[in-house]
């Protein structure tokens, strides 16, 4: 679930307009700093907007649990609001996404 934090609540000196909370039914909110023009993120953004660790995450898409990555000539990338969308979704699997 992705919501924006109150604004009496906002992350240490990064602007509201700048955070996104991330949580689901089994872990505590985290405010993550993300650009709002960042468009796509490498696997540690893409970890660190998911509070995971870049190996869980890699696995997480190696496994099909997570949105396969887009290619940048032969970069992959993970579109920040794809991610967003399939957090609020209850993060599926890749074959239900």
């Amino acid at each position: 679930m992705l919501v924006a934090p109150p604004p009496d609540k906002g992350a240490d000196s990064v602007p509201a307009t700048h955070q996104s909370v991330v949580a689901d039914a089994n872990t505590t909110a985290s405010v993550v700093p993300v650009p709002p023009e960042q468009v796509v993120v490498r696997d540690t953004g893409a970890a660190k907007l998911l509070d995971v660790s870049r190996s869980h995450f890699r696995r997480m898409v190696r496994d099909g649990r997570a949105p396969a990555p887009i290619k940048l000539g032969g970069a992959s990338r993970w579109r920040v609001d794809e991610l967003r969308a399939w957090v609020a979704a209850g993060a599926p699997p890749r074959h239900r996404w």
